[in-house]
């Protein structure tokens, strides 16, 4: 369900990896091609940002390997398989880098119900504190939703991954992606991961004094990031009818197929009244199938690569951009060429 004001705002690099977004270059005049090699530029750009929001979520979470040694006995939620669950875990409170200053965080409320992987009390109340925020944005961005039987707060529920018996108001395994700069919160999704078929976002809102500065598009391309690394085939999302141009056209979602639509039907999903579902596929790049298994640059020697740094893989770090430039030249040839393939 997206927030009306934010959607408004124009994002320039789609990231739909449709070949209709990008014009034949073939018998094109020279105006044709420029604006054609401006899209693969654009679409190569953004297939380089899914390359190092993947390698930096693997570097932290190999990083994060033993942090918890009672992993092992926590019990995922039964839609999501051990590996899938124990990943995302380890993702759980670690505070990636972006450019300009940002930086995204993916959050869940702590309790020993569901087994406390940040061991240190000070990050336990930072996370909740921030999950307070993340409310508070919401609800700024979204009329109040309650539940027509339980009248419970939709909204809070699924921010603070409230558990229930009732499979309709049932919100437990929901995350909370925050978006960040200087201290402050941005943009807030909520993103629910149902095993590797698909994930759900019902919310996505940005503050209103941040809107149509490409927020959205930000904290969008850290999702996807994380969901690619988690191996996570689709995106699904509610959009009222007003909107689904725009998710389609400037977010590469499309209309749900039939057999996601048949998944669906089998996970407790929200959704709401008057709205439609979109679906956005996340399969990762063939091009970073082929960087992983290229004898130039396997995938351990890209794991090396960023292990070299000794900041690498801590929470406040990022991803070392300098002093690797040549391996970053090589990821952007690969999605160079995976942007033509697919114009």
């Amino acid at each position: 369900m997206d927030s009306k004001s934010e959607m408004e705002e124009n994002i320039s690099n789609s990231s739909s990896s449709s070949s209709d977004d990008c014009p034949n270059p073939d018998h094109t005049e020279t105006p044709q091609r420029q604006l054609w090699f401006l899209k693969v530029l654009g679409f190569a750009l953004t297939v380089f940002a899914s390359f190092v929001g993947i390698l930096v979520i693997t570097g932290n979470a190999i990083k994060r390997e033993t942090w918890n040694p009672s992993m092992s006995t926590v019990h995922p939620p039964h839609f999501v398989s051990r590996v899938v669950y124990e990943k995302l875990e380890k993702m759980v409170g670690v505070r990636i880098e972006l450019d300009e200053g940002f930086s995204w965080t993916l959050l869940r409320q702590m309790d020993q119900e569901f087994g406390v992987q940040l061991d240190d009390l000070y990050q336990i109340i930072e996370c909740h504190s921030k999950l307070a925020v993340a409310r508070i944005v919401m609800e700024e961005c979204f009329e109040p939703i309650k539940d027509c039987n339980t009248k419970i707060n939709v909204i809070r529920n699924v921010v603070y991954n409230r558990k229930s018996n009732y499979t309709r108001t049932n919100f437990s395994g929901f995350h909370s992606a925050i978006l960040e700069k200087d201290d402050e919160i941005i943009s807030v999704a909520s993103v629910r991961i149902h095993g590797t078929k698909l994930a759900e976002m019902p919310f996505i809102a940005t503050r209103e004094s941040y809107r149509s500065q490409g927020m959205y598009r930000r904290l969008m391309v850290a999702i996807e990031s994380a969901l690619c690394y988690l191996k996570v085939e689709s995106m699904v999302i509610p959009s009222i009818r007003e909107k689904i141009g725009t998710w389609i056209e400037r977010y590469g979602f499309q209309h749900i197929g039939p057999s996601l639509s048949k998944e669906i039907r089998h996970r407790n999903t929200l959704t709401f009244h008057d709205s439609y579902r979109l679906q956005k596929i996340l399969a990762v790049p063939q091009a970073f199938k082929l960087l992983q298994l290229s004898s130039f640059l396997s995938s351990s020697e890209a794991y090396v690569i960023l292990s070299l740094s000794s900041d690498f893989g801590n929470s406040h770090s990022g991803f070392p951009l300098s002093g690797k430039p040549v391996f970053l030249l090589v990821l952007f040839l690969v999605a160079f060429q995976e942007a033509l393939l697919h114009c």
